[in-house]
């Protein structure tokens, strides 16, 4: 009896150092994947950063020209004497409206020490 050869399949032979060598090469190749995507991530975050950071020194520095407009409005004494009387409805002392402190070392009159302003220990 013949027996017919039949034609062998192609195998592949790793053996088990090939095997180990693929395996190593494949978990390299996803860590240094790992590291470039990680590396990108934290190069976005910083350029997100800087932008913010940009964008509130603008706001600064236009808070700063607001606040340098108004300290040269309030310089101006006709500004100042405007908006007291304006918005804080402030007039000048008239000669009625003054109140005469006397020196410490003078004694005055207890009627006229504040100038009429408050009332007498016995009035009510």
């Amino acid at each position: 009896m013949s027996r017919r050869r039949q034609p062998r399949r192609a195998r592949l032979r790793f053996g088990v150092g090939r095997l180990l060598v693929l395996i190593s090469l494949t978990v390299v190749v996803t860590a240094l994947g790992l590291y470039q995507v990680h590396s990108r991530y934290e190069v976005v975050q910083v350029g997100y950063t800087i932008h913010q950071d940009l964008v509130e020194h603008r706001r600064l520095l236009e808070a700063n020209k607001r606040l340098r407009l108004t300290l040269s409005a309030y310089k101006d004494p006709m500004a100042v004497r405007a908006f007291a009387e304006d918005a804080l409805e402030m007039h000048p002392p008239g000669s009625q409206d003054e109140l005469v402190i006397p020196a410490p070392d003078a004694p005055a009159p207890p009627a006229s020490r504040f100038g009429g302003l408050l009332p007498q220990a016995g009035a009510q």
